[in-house]
């Protein structure tokens, strides 16, 4: 039944019928491409994590530190600590960053 109604619309309005399919046709092949890409950023995302190896603490200082004193700490901690690292961060005042003419 619902394929004899299918088969006289499309006798019917042979114009109209195949534009709609065209469309739906268009649709699925966008939302595939979309969860493709989807999929794709997803796995990107993993395989940036892996490769860029990110610290799971962050602790930031501002103000001057003792370089042998956390080696040592790292040291007393080995079994908890994996891996660390010191790094100096840049003292910027935000008064001297200029964008364009601003």
């Amino acid at each position: 039944m619902f394929l004899k109604m299918v088969k006289n619309d499309f006798v019917r309005q042979k114009i109209v019928t195949i534009s709609v399919f065209v469309f739906i046709a268009m649709a699925v092949l966008l939302g595939a491409s979309a969860i493709n890409n989807i999929a794709n950023l997803i796995q990107s995302m993993s395989d940036l994590q892996e490769r860029a190896v990110p610290a799971d603490i962050t602790q930031m200082h501002s103000g001057e530190f003792d370089q042998a004193e956390i080696d040592k700490f790292t040291e007393e901690q080995r079994e908890n600590i994996a891996m660390q690292e010191t790094m100096v961060l840049l003292t910027l005042d935000g008064s001297n960053i200029h964008f364009g003419n601003n």
